[in-house]
């Protein structure tokens, strides 16, 4: 969901997706979810990896409804029917695939969601090879996510001396 955006018109908007339907499937092979993060810390680039074990895959069927005004006291828990009419717009329903993983800082099953945050990026990956094999069979994913965490850290470093 987007709440509040403005659109290069500077019109602001209200976007809400809502899930039509779920379900969870064990993955056919191994896979990972490769997270890179980076940040600036007193001038320093700080940056690291985690890579966690997906446990099941999640597929939605999800719908988007958009209106052309910001709504205060906006809440995202709307149902498809609250959302028909009065104004909103709709699209046509979407499938995406979702991993789930496990996390052991979380306290297990977690969402992508749950462990990224800013000038984060990820990528789920097949890994059909013996989890011994993973550090050598990853560097490449975990040096180009490396990079691009990085670029997004130097990015918002530079739009934050901007504004100030």
């Amino acid at each position: 969901m987007t709440k509040g955006v403005r659109r290069p018109s500077g019109r602001p908007w209200t976007n809400v997706e809502v899930v039509l339907s779920s379900s969870i499937s064990a993955p056919a092979v191994r896979m990972l979810h490769v997270v890179a993060w980076a940040g600036l810390e007193n001038g320093k680039m700080k940056s690291g990896f985690n890579v966690y074990p997906v446990v099941a895959i999640e597929s939605r069927i999800t719908q988007e409804y958009s209106i052309d005004e910001e709504i205060p006291g906006y809440s995202s828990m709307f149902r498809a029917d609250q959302l028909t009419g009065g104004g909103w717009r709709q699209s046509l329903p979407y499938q995406s695939f979702v991993p789930v993983i496990f996390d052991p800082d979380s306290g297990g099953i977690a969402s992508p969601d749950q462990v990224e945050a800013n000038n984060t990026v990820s990528r789920t990956i097949l890994a059909p090879w013996q989890a011994d094999e993973d550090a050598e069979r990853i560097e490449s994913v975990r040096q180009e996510l490396m990079r691009e965490a990085e670029r997004l850290a130097t990015n918002e470093a530079a739009r934050k001396s901007r504004l100030a």
